[in-house]
């Protein structure tokens, strides 16, 4: 077990809360450890209630939490994002080291999410215990993703009785470089070879760093805290040539946004290190890139590509949008580019940056303009009103005004033990695509507790095939089987994993209609909607 002298829990203090050294430090009285988690997501926010692991063992939830896809789609990132950010009644554990175990698990899955801030937030409300070898490596891993080298060499450098251990070693050889001291980084590293220790990348990225190798490692191995920071020092050391554009998805986020933000590289680069790591920018950074990407302005609304969109593109369109005082204008430019984010999988971090100019284009303009791009950011903002409010202002011939009835039912709870409705009942009877829908709607409604009649029972049997991913059988189990005990955080975790990195458009409707009872089932009703209110919007198959 890792023993730290007294300055260095100073600094570990200062690491986690963020308070500077010669800030004054307030002490106040902990509370029992096992009490209360600390969070950041209120109920009202889209996060869980305080009984969110009520009756889940500590190793049920570790084992949950190491199992997070990074890499899942929007609708599972909401998901995964409602269960570690929200505060409530810790798992059970069966002793300290699984409750450390288990803060680990969640702390880790905020850091590698993205979620910094909120990382902050938590720790400064949250009794650890710093002499913990579990908190000393959050401290650090922290330290290292925020890119505050010098607090994390400070932590490294008081670790006492495991200093021999690999991963301190590797630190001290990397804090070693980072203080002009190559000969010992370069010692310090050839033991640990010499010593049999396995981690090429961190020998690739060291000798990188050094100048002893020219070859950087494949962006995929680099996975840990460690690598991440080492390769982003690499990127701002060397004149570094980065790869094809289409090479940059498979970089870890926190290194694609440091590339986004040297501006040697290449516009297309850059955005494509954007686009991967946006979630470790914050909205100011977004902007300024963004804005970055273009010296001169929009001459015109139609030069815009209708698909993909280069840098320019984008910051042409940004940049004409903050300007532009034309009400049409802004509401064409705002639809542009939230119709290219939605292409890109960054929706929410590219809607948070126009929020305000969005909120001033009235609602017959969103109507007229695009109803859809615009509904689909009022159910992102859970904002039945808009979404009620681009209904009225929609022709009664425009097909897309049924699918934002069903959005908006969806959205606030309108099917909960209600029927199906007269739209759904008679296209079932329909054929073709038409039906196809009507076939989907209805798991859907069902899903979210619409009750079925006689009339859809029997239409329903009919249907033998149905378009569309299949979830896992076992699964669609465990979900079920969590969502019966009410246990909120698992139900919603195994209901991320099963949408894994696809949308819920591609799932089958009873794979989805199961997700979502299963959700429905543990008062994850805001969930369960805003899911649905999705899928209603597209019109057809």
């Amino acid at each position: 077990m890792a023993v730290l002298k007294s300055a260095s829990l100073t600094v570990l203090a200062l690491v986690l809360t963020g308070i500077t050294a010669n800030a004054q430090i307030q002490q106040d009285t902990l509370q029992p450890a096992n009490t209360y988690d600390a969070g950041v997501l209120a109920p009202l926010d889209g996060g869980l209630g305080p009984d969110l692991w009520q009756g889940i063992s500590a190793q049920r939830a570790i084992h949950l939490l190491e199992n997070i896809d990074n890499k899942a789609s929007p609708s599972a990132k909401d998901m995964i994002r409602a269960v570690i950010l929200s505060g409530g009644v810790p798992p059970h554990a069966q002793d300290g080291l699984e409750r450390e175990h288990y803060i680990a698990a969640r702390l880790t899955a905020i850091l590698t999410t993205g979620n910094t801030e909120a990382f902050q937030q938590i720790t400064e409300r949250s009794s650890l215990d710093m002499n913990s070898p579990v908190t000393v490596k959050l401290g650090v891993e922290h330290a290292l993703l925020k890119g505050d080298i010098q607090n994390a060499c400070l932590i490294t450098d008081n670790v006492t009785t495991e200093r021999k251990a690999p991963y301190w070693a590797k630190l001290r050889s990397y804090c070693h470089y980072m203080r002009g001291e190559i000969p010992a980084a370069e010692l310090t590293a050839d033991l640990l070879q010499r010593a049999g220790h396995e981690d090429e990348t961190f020998f690739a990225l060291l000798g990188y760093l050094t100048g002893s190798r020219v070859k950087f490692p494949k962006a995929n191995t680099i996975n840990t805290a460690l690598h991440i920071s080492m390769a982003q020092q690499a990127i701002k050391a060397k004149n570094f040539k980065a790869p094809n554009p289409d090479y940059i998805k498979t970089y870890p986020a926190p290194l694609a946004a440091a590339l986004t933000q040297d501006e040697t590289q290449s516009p297309a680069v850059r955005l494509a290190a954007l686009i991967r790591g946006i979630n470790f920018l914050g909205g100011n950074n977004i902007n300024l890139i963004i804005s970055q990407f273009a010296d001169t302005p929009l001459e015109s609304i139609a030069n815009l590509p209708k698909k993909n969109w280069k840098a320019i593109d984008w910051g042409q369109a940004l940049n004409a949008l903050r300007q532009s005082t034309d009400m049409n204008e802004q509401a064409n430019l705002a639809a542009a580019v939230l119709a290219q984010a939605e292409r890109q999988g960054i929706f929410e971090p590219i809607s948070n940056l126009i929020t305000t100019q969005v909120s001033q284009i009235p609602l017959d303009l969103q109507a007229k303009t695009n109803p859809k791009v615009f509904a689909r950011l009022a159910i992102h903002n859970r904002d039945i009103a808009t979404l009620g409010g681009i209904y009225l202002e929609m022709t009664d011939d425009n097909p897309l005004k049924t699918r934002i009835a069903l959005a908006s039912d969806a959205l606030g709870g309108g099917f909960m033990l209600g029927d199906l409705g007269i739209d759904i009942e008679t296209r079932l009877r329909s054929d073709g695509t038409k039906k196809e829908r009507a076939v989907r709607d209805a798991y859907l409604a069902y899903g979210l507790g619409a009750k079925l009649s006689d009339t859809a029972i029997d239409i329903l049997q009919t249907v033998k095939k149905m378009k569309g991913e299949a979830g896992n059988p076992g699964a669609l189990l465990a979900l079920s089987d969590a969502a019966k005990r009410r246990a909120q955080a698992e139900t919603a975790l195994r209901a991320a994993h099963i949408l894994g990195k696809m949308p819920t458009k591609t799932l089958r409707p009873d794979t989805l209609s199961a997700i979502l009872s299963a959700l429905n089932h543990v008062s994850l009703g805001q969930i369960s909607g805003q899911l649905a209110a999705y899928d209603f919007l597209e019109i057809s198959r």
